[in-house]
């Protein structure tokens, strides 16, 4: 039939048929036997060429689409044995051309010959280049350049075409284009080894990122508040991100101690390594600038107002951030272990309103937080009925305030708080036979406009899984055959109290329950199929809303390998 009709297929002459073709060819060069001398090893070794083109073609009843893809890369790619330094360099070719057609009707008729054709054209040049050195086992320095150049030529029917064919350059007297995108990424990263119990860390961070889009209608003054002349506008990014940060080991120090602290080794041996660090991130968006940024914002630097405002222009987005982050754990006799994390973020974003740059301010808390773990694998009479008992619960508390406005009179506050608890139990039994139980409680809160939302979810689940061969007179399967039985239970409410009320009137009701049973196993070692039935109960009592559903799949994992000729 006609897709969405009770049209035969059959009975139409000329009926276009979904049908997709695609064809690639790709041919590569590389040496595969090392250089005999340290030219070649230095020039011939290190690169790769490639090659690759790809013909498509796809059909519906209403449409055609065809496209040729292009690509030619050069790559080069240098190490010393030392790994002391490594530097790359690539560079690609790209050619797109797709036409897309459009008909009226899923089959051919008259005149549909001289239809528009729409035609998508690219054509890019793509580079990039970098350096990474390790001066230190414990020291490393990253710093890659990357640009894209459109050789698109866009016409000179608008003014941004026009401003478009002015930012094109030549090298060796051939055209290359303008330059579309930029990219430069630095790093420092450095972990010194004080000793055996103390091992801090450094890392510092930046990016830049440029985009000149040729679709954009407005061209941008070169100088604020005149009339010209023009450029097309640039869209920029840039961060700058500082992280320090140690791990701390209180038993390797007890046991390093002389003398007398050795008593306390068997104390702070049960104290799991504990890890504090302090991160400060700078971020910013500048969406309509006339020329591209200097030396200093590419590389990130200056204070926070480098980062809100650039050649008297306000940023779309600017935000500075700090993020405090501790954890810890103490580990138990009987294979008990506990752990505990703290997390306090302050940060404000600024955004662009009209001239002006409007404060927000957030900050964030995650306390009290922290898992307690229980593995157990019991022995005599116990460990025959049980093989092992593991056992999880995770409480986590979180506390959100957004200031919006700054400290004027009457700044937009909004608090979010949370709590969720979720303890969890897997029983394994013998024969292989697993059982497992999960249960999450979520009470969160929401203060905005003066109205407090309250939400409540809870989710409990269980599961059963074991494998067992089945009777030679029902089935022979070369592998046994998995089970697994599932049940799931979910309820979600939701109520508003608004602002000088006192009663909090329900918004959301949503109950869910789920009863799963699947059955599969590996015919193969590259075949696996199975089936599934589950039944499924969705009751939204604030919509006066109950129904049910029945799901039932047969499928088949089928895994092909293809092997490499040498």
């Amino acid at each position: 039939y006609l897709r969405r009709t009770d049209v035969l297929a059959g009975a139409l002459d000329g009926l276009r048929r979904p049908e997709t073709a695609l064809t690639t060819y790709q041919l590569s060069f590389r040496r595969t036997r090392v250089g005999a001398t340290a030219l070649e090893r230095l020039l011939l070794d290190p690169l790769t060429v490639l090659a690759v083109e790809e013909r498509g073609e796809t059909a519906t009843e209403l449409s055609r689409a065809r496209t040729t893809n292009r690509q030619l890369r050069v790559d080069y790619a240098f190490q010393p044995a030392n790994h002391r330094v490594r530097v790359y360099l690539g560079t690609q070719l790209v050619d797109y051309d797709t036409e897309r057609q459009t008909f009226r009707a899923p089959v051919a008729i008259p005149g549909e010959s001289s239809l528009t054709v729409l035609p998508s054209l690219s054509h890019l040049w793509r580079n990039r280049a970098g350096l990474e050195l390790r001066p230190l086992e414990t020291v490393s320095v990253q710093m890659e350049y990357g640009t894209l150049r459109d050789l698109q030529d866009y016409g000179d029917s608008t003014l941004v075409g026009r401003l478009l064919r002015d930012e094109r350059g030549t090298l060796f007297g051939q055209d290359i284009g303008f330059e579309r995108a930029r990219t430069v990424t630095t790093g420092l990263n450095a972990s010194p080894v004080v000793s055996s119990w103390l091992r801090p860390r450094v890392s510092v961070s930046s990016g830049f990122a440029l985009t000149r889009d040729p679709s954009v209608r407005r061209a941008v003054p070169a100088t604020p508040d005149t009339a010209g002349p023009f450029r097309v506008p640039l869209a920029t990014s840039n961060f700058r991100r500082r992280q320090v940060g140690a791990r701390i080991d209180l038993a390797r120090l007890a046991l390093d101690a002389p003398g007398g602290a050795r008593g306390l080794a068997a104390i702070a041996r049960a104290l799991l390594p504990a890890d504090v660090s302090h991160a400060h991130e700078r971020r910013s968006v500048f969406d309509r600038l006339p020329g591209v940024p200097g030396l200093g914002y590419h590389l990130a630097l200056g204070g926070v107002d480098a980062f809100r405002h650039l050649d008297g222009l306000a940023a779309a987005t600017a935000l500075e951030t700090g993020t405090w982050t501790a954890s810890g754990g103490v580990q138990f006799p009987l294979g008990l272990q506990a752990r505990l994390t703290f997390r306090d973020t302050d940060g404000t974003t600024w955004v662009r309103r009209g001239a002006a740059q409007t404060p927000i301010a957030q900050a964030s808390m995650e306390w009290p937080s922290g898992t307690v773990s229980w593995s157990h694998r019991p022995g005599g009479a116990v460990g025959r009925v049980i093989r092992g008992l593991d056992a999880r619960a995770q409480l986590r508390t979180t506390a959100t305030v957004i200031r919006q406005g700054g400290p004027g009179p009457s700044p937009v506050v909004s608090e979010n708080r949370a709590t969720t608890f979720a303890p969890s139990v897997w029983l394994t039994w013998p024969g292989n036979v697993i059982t497992s139980a999960q249960y999450g409680r979520t009470a969160g809160t929401l203060l905005a406009a003066g109205n407090l939302t309250e939400t409540e979810r809870s989710d409990l689940s269980g599961a059963l899984a074991f494998a067992f061969r089945p009777p030679d007179w029902l089935a022979r399967p070369p592998n046994p055959l998995r089970a697994t039985v599932s049940g799931s239970a979910s309820d979600v409410t939701v109520c508003l109290t608004r602002g000088g009320t006192p009663t909090c009137l329900p918004v959301a009701d949503s109950r869910r329950r789920q009863l799963d049973f699947k059955l599969d196993t590996g015919f193969s070692p590259s075949v696996v199929g199975g089936a599934s039935f589950s039944y499924i109960l969705t009751d939204q009592r604030h919509l006066s809303s109950r129904f049910s559903q029945l799901v039932f799949t047969v499928f088949a994992d089928v895994s092909l390998v293809a092997g490499r000729i040498p």
